[in-house]
C-alpha cells in the first residue's frame, strides 16, 4: 500500500523540476570526424519542377552511432527556395528535444546565394519554447523547441543546416534502435541513413522495398557501417482505402531487440523500489491500515486516496516520427 501511494506521490512532486531546464538552448560545435559529410549534389531540374509549397528538398541525411549506451545522431537537411511561397517554410528551423535526456549541437547553418556561403551558425540565436502538445490528454513529456528564423531569405537561396543529437537512454538497457524516414511526403533528391553498428550486437531490420539501396562494410573498432539510400524520390499520389499495413513510403526500422524483455527488465526495479513518504502521507497510510486488517480493503482505500488527492499527470518521453518533410 505504501509503495502504491509513494510511487504516485513521487511522480506528482517531480513535475516542477521539468521547468528548470527551460533556459537551455542549442550548443554550437564542429561536425565530428566519424560523420561522412556528403558533398552537395547538383540540382535536379525535374524534381525542382515537382517541388511542393515553394521548397525543393535536395538532401536529407541521417547518421547514427553509439558511445556506450548513449546514442549520437547526426542530421542534415538541404533545401532550396524555388518561389515566394517557400520563403517562410525555408526560413524557419526548429529542433524538438527533451533537456533531461538530449543535447543538441548545431554544427552547420549556411545560406548559399549565387554560389557564395553566408555562415549563420554562430550569429543567429534561437528562442527556446515549451509547447506541451499532449497536455489535453494529461501527458507532460518535457519537450522543448529551439526555434530559429533566417533573416532576409530570398528565392533561389539554398539553406544547408545540420546538428548532432546526444541522447542518453531512458532506461539502463539503452536504446539500441534506429528509425529513419527514407521517403518523405515531398520530393527529395537524395535521402540517406548511415548506421555505425557494433558487430557484437544482434541486428534486426524491417523489410524495405528494392528501390532502397543498401551497402555495408566493416570498420575499425568492431563496427559495421550500414548505408541505405534513396535517390530522386517522388511520393505517390495519396489514395483512400488502401490495405491495412500498406506503407507507401519507406521507413528504416532496425533494432537489437526481438521483444520488450530488455526494456521490461530495466524498468521493473523502479516499480519494486521503496519510495519514502512525507510525514503527512505516512499518517494517511497509517489511518488506512488502522481502519481495516483486510489487504483488499486497504488496497482499495489507498487507490481511492491517490485518485482523490493527487492530480496524476503522465510524464513521458516524446516519440514517433513525422513523414511530412525532412527536418532533423
Amino acid at each position: 500500500m505504501r509503495v502504491l501511494i509513494a510511487l504516485f506521490a513521487f511522480l506528482f512532486t517531480a513535475l516542477p523540476g521539468l521547468a528548470q531546464e527551460i533556459g537551455r538552448g542549442l550548443d554550437r560545435g564542429p561536425i565530428p570526424d566519424w560523420v561522412d559529410d556528403l558533398p552537395l549534389p547538383g540540382l535536379d531540374a525535374a524534381l525542382q519542377d515537382q517541388a511542393l509549397d515553394g521548397v525543393h528538398y535536395i538532401l536529407s541525411d541521417h547518421q547514427t552511432k553509439w558511445d556506450g549506451e548513449d546514442r549520437i545522431s547526426y542530421g542534415r537537411t538541404v533545401l532550396q527556395v524555388v518561389d515566394r511561397a517557400g520563403l517562410e517554410r525555408a526560413a524557419t528551423i526548429s529542433f524538438e528535444y527533451d533537456p533531461q535526456f538530449d543535447r543538441i549541437i548545431l554544427t552547420r547553418l549556411v545560406v548559399i546565394r549565387d554560389g557564395q556561403e553566408i555562415d549563420l551558425r554562430d550569429t543567429l540565436t534561437e528562442e527556446v519554447l515549451r509547447r506541451e502538445q499532449r497536455l489535453e490528454q494529461g501527458i507532460i513529456d518535457g519537450t522543448l523547441t529551439a526555434w530559429m528564423q533566417i533573416p532576409d531569405l530570398r528565392v533561389g537561396d539554398i539553406v544547408d543546416y545540420s546538428s548532432l543529437r546526444m541522447m542518453k537512454p531512458l532506461a539502463s538497457a539503452g536504446e539500441r534502435a534506429v528509425v529513419s524516414v527514407l521517403e518523405w511526403g515531398v520530393p527529395v533528391q537524395v535521402t540517406r541513413a548511415v548506421v555505425l553498428w557494433p558487430q557484437d550486437w544482434p541486428m534486426r531490420v524491417a523489410d524495405l522495398p528494392d528501390r532502397i539501396s543498401h551497402v555495408e562494410a566493416p570498420l575499425p573498432g568492431g563496427l559495421i557501417r550500414h548505408e541505405w539510400q534513396r535517390v530522386a524520390h517522388v511520393p505517390e499520389r495519396w489514395e483512400d482505402n488502401i490495405p491495412v499495413g500498406d506503407e507507401p513510403e519507406a521507413v528504416l526500422r532496425l533494432s537489437a531487440d526481438l521483444d520488450w524483455g530488455a526494456l521490461s527488465g530495466a524498468l521493473t526495479p523502479h516499480y519494486a523500489a521503496d519510495y519514502p513518504l512525507t510525514p503527512e502521507w505516512e499518517a494517511k497510510a497509517d489511518a488506512i491500515a488502522a481502519a481495516s486488517a483486510d489487504p483488499e480493503t486497504r488496497a482499495i482505500a489507498a487507490l481511492r486516496l491517490v485518485q482523490d488527492e493527487l492530480r496524476y499527470v503522465a510524464v513521458g518521453r516524446r516519440g514517433g516520427i513525422s513523414r511530412g518533410r525532412p527536418r532533423w
